[in-house]
């Protein structure tokens, strides 16, 4: 069976500081004005999906035409977002006992 992800939290990752968002079902759509978040969220999706492979992130960064140092010092740079994303991401039932930011 595939995990299925019921709702999710997201901390301190990008401008969001805190995000809880329960009842996730199998569509879901994210709206807002610009510079709100919406590409965070599916940012924070893509690095858990991957499970915070660095290839990942470094692609997220080119993107968003993040400079990550020179070519010596990516895969540390990558490795050190690494060990903050995974920090930043847990997903939590929905019984979980915080309460979730209106």
């Amino acid at each position: 069976m595939t995990p299925k992800i019921t709702s999710l939290e997201i901390m301190e990752f990008r401008g969001l500081r805190q995000l809880k968002i329960e009842g996730i079902g199998r569509v879901n759509l994210l709206t807002g004005r610009n510079n709100t978040g919406k590409s965070s969220v599916l940012e924070a999706l893509r690095i858990l999906a991957s499970d915070a492979d660095p290839a990942a992130i470094d692609n997220i960064l080119r993107y968003r035409e993040e400079d990550m140092g020179d070519a010596e010092s990516r895969l540390v740079d990558a490795v050190g977002l690494f060990q903050f994303s995974y920090r930043a991401f847990s997903t939590v039932s929905p019984s979980s006992p915080r309460n979730s930011i209106p």
